[in-house]
C-alpha cells in the first residue's frame, strides 16, 4: 500500500481560483492544456486541486488566464486564513513579537541557532542604515 498526501489548503484554493477563471472565460481544459503547455492530465490534476502545483507551471497558468500569480497566491492566502479562523491548526513556524517560534516553541528553547542568526541579520540589517546618510 502505497501512502499518498494530498496537496494542502494554498494548493486547493489556488485550483479553485483558476478553476473560477477558466470557468468565466468558457476555456476548456483542452484549449488551456494547448496554450499553457501543461498537458491536460497534468492540469485536470491540478484544476481539481489533487496535484501540487509547480511556481512556473503555476506562471504559464497564469499567464495564459491572464491573471496575476500574486493575486492569485493572495487570493488562496485569504482563504486559508479565513479556514485558520475556523480551527485550522496554527503555523509551525512563525514570528511572535523579537521571537521566532516552531511548533509552539520558542526557537530559544530548542534551536537557538536559527534564531541567532535571525537575531544577527536584523542586528546587521539596523547598522547598516545607522551607517548611511
Amino acid at each position: 500500500m502505497t501512502n499518498v498526501t494530498l496537496p494542502g489548503v494554498i494548493t486547493r484554493n489556488v485550483a479553485a481560483v483558476l478553476r473560477a477563471r477558466v470557468a468565466r472565460v468558457q476555456a476548456t481544459q483542452t484549449e488551456l492544456a494547448a496554450v499553457s503547455g501543461v498537458s491536460q492530465s497534468q492540469l485536470s490534476k491540478i484544476l481539481r486541486g489533487t496535484r501540487a502545483i509547480d511556481l512556473d507551471v503555476l506562471d504559464r497558468l497564469c499567464w495564459t488566464l491572464g491573471l496575476d500569480v500574486a493575486d492569485v497566491l493572495a487570493e488562496a492566502e485569504r482563504d486559508a486564513a479565513d479556514l485558520r479562523g475556523r480551527g485550522y491548526p496554527d503555523p509551525i513556524f512563525y514570528r511572535d513579537g523579537g521571537r521566532t517560534i516552531f511548533g509552539g516553541r520558542s526557537m530559544s528553547e530548542g534551536g537557538g541557532t536559527l534564531m541567532a542568526a535571525r537575531e544577527d541579520d536584523d542586528d546587521a540589517e539596523s547598522e547598516a542604515q545607522q551607517d548611511e546618510p
